[in-house]
C-alpha cells in the first residue's frame, strides 16, 4: 500500500460548438492525494509481473475562463482518476549475489 500527496498541471478548453475553434481556456496546478496498492509476482529469476491500482483525488476548484473581451466565466471542476498499471519486469545480468569485502 502507498499513500501521499499529488500535483498534476492542467489546461482547458472550450471550443465554439461544432467549429473546433477554441473560445477560451484556463490553466493550473492543481495539489490533492493518493493511495494505491499493488503486487508483484516473480516468474521466474529474471521475469516478474506487477498490477497496481492508484486512485488520484484532487477535488473540486472554480476555475475562471477568459473569453474574448476580458469576459470571465467560472466553471466548478472535479477531477478525481483511477489508474491501473500492469507490466513485465526483465532483469538483466541476473546471477548468484556474492559479497565482496
Amino acid at each position: 500500500m502507498k499513500g501521499g500527496g499529488a500535483w498534476e498541471r492542467d489546461r482547458y478548453d472550450r471550443f465554439v460548438l461544432g467549429t473546433g475553434v477554441p473560445f477560451d481556456s484556463a490553466s493550473e496546478t492543481r495539489g490533492g492525494w493518493t493511495v494505491g496498492i499493488g503486487g508483484e509476482y516473480a516468474f521466474t529469476d529474471w521475469i516478474t509481473g506487477f498490477v497496481e491500482y492508484d486512485y488520484h483525488g484532487f477535488g473540486t476548484r472554480t476555475i475562471a475562463f477568459l473569453a474574448p473581451g476580458a469576459v470571465a466565466f467560472n466553471f466548478d471542476i472535479r477531477e478525481n482518476k483511477s489508474v491501473v498499471k500492469a507490466g513485465l519486469n526483465f532483469k538483466f545480468g541476473w546471477g548468484p549475489v556474492t559479497a565482496r569485502y
